[in-house]
């Protein structure tokens, strides 16, 4: 059984339209919540991400240490929203194996664009 989500937690002490309520105001509340204005951002910024993650320090295997705690099989199918440039893809590949499929969704063009180009060198991914 899937773990509750925070939202069905919230019915125990909320009604259904105090929790609607609470959604909307940390939506109109979100600094920058225009579609295109975050789609734009991620365009232009697609081919820095690399730079980014050395810049922040993210460590070396982190993403395939959260891969790992996926505890995903041969044949799974996974689904990533907002996928990016596909940094992931190699990890979950390698999780799901040639039978398992990897689906990816992001807002931004630019991302998929540059995963794209990343599929087309050659680590075994193919883009659609």
């Amino acid at each position: 059984m899937l773990p509750r989500s925070p939202r069905s937690n919230l019915s125990a002490f909320l009604d259904r339209r105090e929790i609607d309520e609470l959604s909307s105001q940390a939506v109109r509340q979100w600094p920058i919540c225009n579609h295109d204005v975050i789609r734009q951002r991620y365009d232009r910024i697609a081919a820095f991400i690399p730079i980014f993650e050395w810049a922040f320090f993210i460590p070396s295997g982190l993403r395939k240490r959260a891969v790992g705690q996926l505890k995903l099989r041969r044949g799974d199918r996974v689904l990533e929203v907002g996928c990016g440039t596909g940094r992931n893809f190699p990890y979950l590949r390698e999780a799901v194996g040639p039978e398992g499929r990897i689906y990816g969704v992001d807002l931004s063009k630019g991302m998929l664009r540059r995963h794209a180009n990343c599929a087309i060198a050659g680590n075994g991914l193919t883009s659609c």
